[in-house]
């Protein structure tokens, strides 16, 4: 019967959890803007509903849930971490440092990246009202969607004119140096850890390839 409740929890519908950092969370910018400070820490957490069930089993009337218990964190550059939480978003004011955390995670090299997590849940279960037992089986579920991270390092030039007089100026939004911040399809750093793609979105570089950005990348 115990065996009944195991294999009942194996099949138990887990929305796949979803991967999110908040670096720029509280600056005025948008929590999923992927666009990060090497050496500066990023904040990750983990969205990982908790599932639950209710039938009759042999056993009796039982009710089940699972909830996450531990993530590891792949970071796109060949690092992972794991940790007994799922951390939580952290806010910080425009200007501030990023602060570190339980779950963050510094990068200490420039470039685009995919960061995947995979969630560990365990479960417990009662009969007919009783008390909660733990179960032994432990699963896991992987993110579905990347999390792309675009870390960039800072400059300091000095140069004549104003970007409203030529907007391709070296530091302007239009420098063809610098590429695009808000790219949909930038060029990752590492191929995709699972799918193998050298692009964001797909693996043919639509959209604006950002070689000059990453030819000239002190540290590529």
């Amino acid at each position: 019967m115990l065996q009944e409740v195991e294999d009942q929890f194996a099949n138990t519908n887990i929305q796949a959890p979803v991967l999110k950092q908040s670096y720029n969370l509280g600056t005025g910018l948008g929590e999923d803007n992927p666009n990060v400070y090497k050496n500066q820490a990023v904040n990750f957490y983990v969205d990982a509903p908790t599932a639950r069930w209710e039938g009759d089993l042999m056993i009796g009337h039982v009710e089940m849930e699972s909830y996450p218990t531990q993530m590891t964190i792949q970071y796109g550059n060949g690092d992972e971490g794991s940790f007994y939480t799922m951390g939580k978003p952290v806010s910080r004011a425009r200007g501030e440092e990023s602060r570190k955390t339980a779950t963050s995670y510094t990068y200490k090299r420039s470039g685009n990246f995919h960061a995947y997590a995979t969630v560990s849940y365990s479960g417990r279960f009662r009969v007919d009202g009783g008390d909660w037992q733990a179960l032994d089986v432990v699963l896991t579920k992987e993110t579905v969607d990347p999390l792309l991270i675009r870390v960039w390092w800072v400059d300091v030039g000095r140069v004549g004119g104003t970007c409203d007089e030529d907007d391709t100026r070296w530091g302007c939004k239009n420098d063809p140096t610098m590429g695009k911040k808000d790219n949909p399809n930038p060029r990752l750093r590492k191929a995709d850890i699972r799918t193998g793609q050298r692009w964001h979105l797909n693996d043919s570089g639509d959209g604006d390839t950002e070689y000059s950005l990453h030819r000239d990348w002190p540290d590529m």
